[in-house]
């Protein structure tokens, strides 16, 4: 018997994995004190509290039934298709996508049953904070649909990848914002950004905003075809551009807000081995060799600081935002 999967608490001292012979027999997950669950047909990957102490998956039973397992050992269930498991930031809720008879998908939050919505396939459940704002992506006859606290968005061609392949093109924010990349068509290289439901675009390139503390105000970066060339810019909630800019360093492509947001930053790659920061349209570190441990300090004094190598050099460099 092989374990296929294993996955740590983030103090090391919990943890679970996966035994079996594959899912024609059945898998079992067992935890650090041997417990055992199971065993089931095919289980979704599990999905973790903040700290990762504690889990949530689901086990297919049959075709047609399928059950949530809790680490405190709780069943709930049976479903005749269940998944897409979320925790709220807080850890205090949880809302899974469900599947009736009726073929028809729900959204269980709490004690509420929210719903039908008629798709062919739900994914990608997420909660805020209290768990009061909720989005999750639904597709029918190969079109994308991004469903945000039961309003419908779409048809797009399909969302993208933002930043990393393990970061959706969407997202939920504080205060209820969200934001979605998404694809027109599947043969132009054309991107449009949907922020709280606004659409801006068509860009070549686009990425997911940075929003103030407040969710007030947001900015972020998107490229443009210049001459033939891939110039890029950053747009803030307000309306105003600043750019052209060179590459964004390291595909780093967060725009660094104040708290009010009254103070932006980026991180741009010149040429190769030459870097730049640059803060509300100002230049800091002119041909910087390296540059590395970029923070947003907040409190009484609020500075931007980072390291950055010149030759030999090692400078801390701090600049105050008023």
């Amino acid at each position: 018997i092989g374990w296929q999967y294993i996955h740590f608490s983030d103090n090391g001292k919990k943890y679970i994995y996966f035994t079996g012979n594959g899912f024609a027999k059945g898998t079992t997950i067992i935890n650090e004190k041997n417990e055992k669950f199971g065993p089931c047909k095919g289980w979704l990957d599990p999905i973790f509290d903040s700290k990762k102490e504690k889990w949530a998956s689901v086990c297919k039973k049959s075709q047609s039934k399928y059950e949530i397992i809790l680490s405190n050992k709780k069943k709930i269930g049976p479903f005749f298709w269940v998944g897409s498991i979320a925790f709220s930031k807080n850890d205090k809720v949880m809302a899974y996508l469900l599947k009736k008879k009726d073929e028809k998908f729900y959204l269980k939050l709490e004690n509420k049953l929210i719903g039908p919505f008629d798709f062919d396939k739900v994914k990608d459940l997420q909660l805020d904070k209290r768990g009061k704002n909720w989005v999750f992506t639904g597709i029918k006859k190969n079109r994308f649909y991004f469903i945000h606290n039961s309003k419908i968005h779409g048809p797009y061609y399909r969302h993208l990848n933002s930043i990393s392949k393990d970061e959706k093109g969407f997202k939920l924010y504080e205060k209820g914002n969200w934001a979605l990349l998404a694809k027109t068509s599947s043969f132009e290289n054309k991107h449009i950004l949907i922020i709280n439901g606004k659409k801006m675009g068509v860009f070549v390139n686009a990425y997911l905003p940075s929003f103030s503390k407040n969710g007030g105000k947001w900015a972020f970066w998107y490229g443009k075809l210049k001459k033939l060339n891939l110039k890029w810019y950053v747009r803030l909630s307000d309306g105003k551009e600043f750019g052209p800019y060179a590459n964004p360093a390291f595909s780093k492509y967060k725009v660094y807000l104040s708290e009010n947001a009254n103070f932006w930053a980026i991180l741009t790659e010149k040429r190769l081995g030459e870097y730049e920061y640059i803060i509300n349209g100002k230049k800091y570190g002119n041909q910087y060799n390296m540059v590395f441990g970029f923070e947003h300090i907040k409190g009484r004094k609020e500075y931007f600081t980072w390291f950055s190598k010149k030759r030999k050099n090692i400078i801390l460099n701090k600049v105050f935002l008023k």
